[in-house]
């Protein structure tokens, strides 16, 4: 937690975090939110992990990682 990160189109998100500037930034969130659409995110907003970046790049500060990000907390509840 803590870490600034560089995501660019490719990337995989491992960690949930806030986009501090990003350039035409689009997310496939299909497999976190089941949004088939790609979803447009600008400085400020919130980016989950397990989502992918389909477009653009950007940097995000780094808020939940493991169990305490979204991605974990899900997978902790199907494994219960």
């Amino acid at each position: 937690m803590g870490d600034v990160v560089l995501v660019q189109a490719g990337d995989a998100m491992e960690a949930d975090g806030v986009l501090l500037e990003g350039f035409e930034v689009d997310l496939d969130e299909s497999a976190v939110t089941g949004e088939s659409e790609l979803q447009r995110k600008d400085g400020g907003y919130f980016l989950t992990s397990g989502s992918y970046v389909q477009n653009g790049q950007g940097t995000y500060l780094v808020v939940a990682v493991g169990v305490h990000s979204e991605r974990g907390k899900v997978q902790l509840a199907l494994n219960a």
